[in-house]
Formats: C-alpha cells, sequence, structure tokens
C-alpha cells in the first residue's frame, strides 16, 4: 500500500525545516525504501514560471536541500535538473539567431529548393544534441559552444531559483536537461507515444524525487507531481505534445507514458508550506506532502483542494495505466490526518482569498 504522509511545517526558516528533514529521514518515512546506497537519484523541481511569479513557483531551496542531503548521506549520487521553459527558450532564440546570421551571404541568388530545406533544417531542431552532432551540414561547426550555453544555464536558470546553492549544500551535481540531450525510451504500457525522447538525467537515474510546488487555478486545477513530469521532455515539442494530446483527449495518457519510461515509480515531496493562486495572491497551509507513490500524493493533494481525484485526467490516466493508486481508501495516510489537513489547507486558501 502506498504511503502518502502530511507533516506540517510553519515557514521557510530554518528551525522548521529541520523537523521536516529530521521527519524524511525516519525509518518510517515513505522516503527510506527510495534511497538504496550506490544508486542514482535525480531530484526533480518544478520550476515552471506562474502568472509572472519566477523564484516563488519553485519549491523551497531549503527544502530541496533537506531532501539532497538524506539522499547523500544514504550513499547516492545527487543530480538535481529540470528546464524551465524560458530559459530553454532563450537558448534556442539565440543560437537559432546565429545559425540564420550565419547563413548571410551563403546563399545569395539560390533558389527555393536550395534555401528552404536549410530554413527548415534550422527551425526543425528540436534538441541541443542534434545542434551539436551538426544535423544542418550547410552551417558548418555550431557558432556557439555547449561550454557557453552552460555558462548562460547557470546565469539565467539556476541562480536565480536557488537550486546552484542547493546543489552545492548536498553535494548535487545540476543537469540543465536541454543541454544534457535525451534518450528515447518506450513507455511500459504505450497509450499516447510510441517512444518517448525522455531527459536522459531521468532515464538514467535509479529513483526520480519530484519536487512539485503547490499552485492553483481556479477550483479544479492544480500543478500536482504527476504534471510535473511533462518538463522531462525536450522544451521545444511540449507545445506539439500538449496540443495533439488534448485535440485527441489524451493529455492524462501522454504523461502516464512519460511516468512509465521512468524506472521505478518516482517518490514525492512536494512544497505547500506556502500556495501560489491566481493574480499573485499567496496561501499559507503550512504542509509538506511526502509519498512513495506519485498518483497516490496528488490524489491526496486533490482531496485536501476538494477535488475529486478521478475527475483530474492526469491522476485518473496514470491510475488506469497503474502507474500509481488513486483510490483514497487504498493509500496509507500518516502523519497529519486527511480531514485535519483539509481544513487547514481550506482556512488558509480562504483567508488569503478575503485578505
Amino acid at each position: 500500500m502506498p504511503i502518502v504522509e502530511i507533516l506540517q511545517c510553519n515557514s521557510y526558516q530554518p528551525e522548521d525545516l529541520r523537523s521536516v528533514a529530521s521527519a524524511l529521514g525516519s525509518p518510517q518515512s515513505p522516503l527510506a525504501g527510495s534511497l538504496n546506497a550506490g544508486e542514482t537519484i535525480l531530484i526533480k523541481p518544478d520550476l515552471s514560471p506562474m502568472w509572472g511569479h519566477h523564484v516563488e513557483a519553485v519549491a523551497s531551496a531549503g527544502l530541496i536541500t533537506a531532501v539532497g542531503t538524506l539522499a547523500s548521506d544514504n550513499g547516492c549520487s545527487i543530480v538535481l535538473g529540470d528546464t524551465r521553459p524560458d530559459s530553454a527558450w532563450h537558448l534556442w532564440h539565440r543560437v537559432r539567431g546565429m545559425l540564420f546570421d550565419r547563413l548571410e551571404g551563403t546563399i545569395t541568388g539560390r533558389k527555393h529548393s536550395t534555401v528552404d530545406p536549410i530554413y527548415r533544417a534550422i527551425l526543425n531542431l528540436k534538441t541541443f544534441d542534434r545542434l551539436f552532432d551538426r544535423t544542418v551540414p550547410q552551417l558548418g561547426e555550431c557558432p556557439v559552444s555547449k561550454e557557453e550555453l552552460e555558462k548562460d544555464r547557470e546565469e539565467l536558470f539556476y541562480g536565480s531559483t536557488g537550486m546552484a546553492a542547493a546543489a552545492t549544500a548536498c553535494g548535487a551535481r545540476l543537469a540543465f536537461f536541454e543541454l544534457e540531450g535525451f534518450t528515447d525510451c518506450t513507455p511500459a504500457a504505450p497509450r499516447f507515444f510510441n517512444t518517448v525522447p525522455l531527459a536522459s538525467a531521468a532515464a538514467s537515474a535509479g529513483r526520480t524525487i519530484l519536487m512539485p510546488k503547490l499552485k492553483t487555478w481556479g477550483a479544479n486545477w492544480f500543478a500536482g507531481a504527476v504534471s510535473g513530469v511533462f518538463t522531462l521532455v525536450p522544451a521545444a515539442m511540449r507545445d506539439t505534445y500538449q496540443t495533439t494530446s488534448g485535440l485527441a483527449g489524451m493529455y492524462g495518457e501522454m504523461l502516464a507514458d512519460i511516468l512509465g519510461c521512468l524506472k521505478n515509480r518516482p517518490a514525492v515531496v512536494s512544497d505547500a508550506i506556502e500556495g501560489l493562486a491566481p493574480e499573485g495572491k499567496r496561501f499559507r497551509p503550512g504542509l509538506v506532502l511526502v509519498s512513495d507513490d506519485c498518483v497516490a500524493h496528488d490524489a491526496v493533494m486533490a482531496r485536501l483542494l476538494d477535488i475529486d481525484p478521478m475527475k483530474v485526467a492526469e491522476i485518473a490516466a496514470a491510475y488506469r495505466a497503474g502507474s500509481g493508486e488513486a483510490r483514497l481508501e487504498r493509500i496509507d495516510i500518516r502523519g497529519t490526518g486527511l480531514e485535519q489537513a483539509r481544513q487547514i489547507m481550506t482556512r488558509a486558501r480562504t483567508e488569503a482569498a478575503h485578505g
């Protein structure tokens, strides 16, 4: 039976986070079976911005440090990574601009039949590893080095979110998925994808720990752990995947396929100490949810938000795909009781709405 532990944490102050870290390190913690000595653990926060927020939309660096330190103390090798869409698109915009600049003067007077394939080849580059493999031979050597892009990654991505400091504190290696490359993987039970271009850092990890930040939209949507796996695919392909899966009514199945490419079911430590709602509103439930099953985690979080878990597409699809448990009566809920935690969540959201 999967476990979801609901911990109370009133603030991001070090003393409160130390209390959470102590609970995470308990032999009874849901993480206890997920950290095996010698194994590589990918810690994947959700670094997607939300309604103009950037740093605020990210799980606490202190909480990430606590999880990374626990994994390191258990003899695991730690990788900390994600790809925030805006940072990836900045790099693509820069590199494609350089590629088009390189074309100037080299194809003057050429016919459409010659120019169009080169133009399309540049636009169709979806991953940086193809770029460095010189998929567009007419352009010769890539005009920007991987080392230069790595520098941009540090400045635009990790530094502003506190991830660089968290990695240093727990001894993790930083991984920017776009530059690390992607591995074609076959889902355990394909539903939407035949193959998934999965971030190589995730494909090679023995276990992934998802660390979503509580973000809500309206009465029936929240950013859960299952939806967080979407950033394991290339940024340049996400619009296409989201649109086509939506047209097919298969968005949840698409996410289940990504989950089905991971070696083991991911664990979850979610930051609901402070939540974000539309228009910059914040609310403070003061909760941290820990689970060995990302579907079970999302089912419990949905209930705390007064949402029927089986009416959330990604939860229902992941459950049907066998990626985890969504029936609350079959989840071992520990720590703060479900009803008490729901009341805490409701009170926090109500106070924020009227504040």
